[in-house]
């Protein structure tokens, strides 16, 4: 049973570890507009700044936009533009393809240099998560507890182990001098037995 406990405890622990990683890159992996960058695909937090610049997405919405797709009319493009001096994130459907910008509705045109891609994934609700976990409260209660846990569960678990590897030492010095007093007491009856021989004799 302490063996299934313990199996169990680490897949805890692995998954909780996972967790931990996955969720300080996607703060900490920042590219130069603020926005986490892995590779070729740009995680967007559908924040109250964007949501009435983006399309088919909601407040709380992270979609996740991949870059070097071939852009062609009628796509729906994803790029970086300038909202009261900070990033944010438009999007648009692509009216006419030029060799290094783009022209979305309403006549805007979009530099290449600001295009993020084209979306890949919208998972609903992760954005208002992470957004929550971006705080200094949500940072504590998401990342910091978690990894306290873990680390209280392993001093638990060490001592636990080294309790029961000393009581099972203890027991085996108990056991080995029980057999030396039963050797010596065997040896003893021994000469006693023969010293009572030689007396008869």
């Amino acid at each position: 049973m302490k063996k299934y406990t313990r199996i169990f405890i680490s897949i805890i622990e692995i998954i909780v570890v996972i967790y931990v990683i996955s969720i300080a890159s996607l703060i900490l992996f920042r590219n130069k507009y603020g926005f986490t960058q892995f590779g070729n695909k740009t995680f967007i937090n559908i924040d109250s700044s964007m949501k009435d610049t983006v399309r088919n997405a909601r407040y709380g919405d992270l979609v996740i936009v991949k870059s070097g797709e071939k852009i062609k009319n009628k796509d729906i493009i994803y790029y970086y533009t300038i909202e009261e001096e900070d990033y944010i994130v438009g999007s648009g459907k692509v009216r006419k393809v030029n060799d290094n910008s783009y022209i979305v509705e309403d006549n805007i045109v979009i530099d290449e240099s600001r295009l993020i891609g084209k979306e890949n994934v919208n998972i609903h609700y992760l954005g208002s998560v992470i957004s929550f976990i971006e705080t200094k409260k949500g940072f504590v209660l998401c990342v910091l507890l978690p990894i306290i846990i873990v680390f209280i569960v392993e001093i638990f678990m060490f001592f636990s182990s080294f309790k029961r590897k000393n009581k099972s030492n203890i027991e085996e010095i108990e056991i080995l001098e029980y057999d030396n007093f039963d050797i010596k007491k065997k040896k003893k009856n021994k000469k006693k037995k023969k010293r009572k021989k030689n007396r008869r004799k």
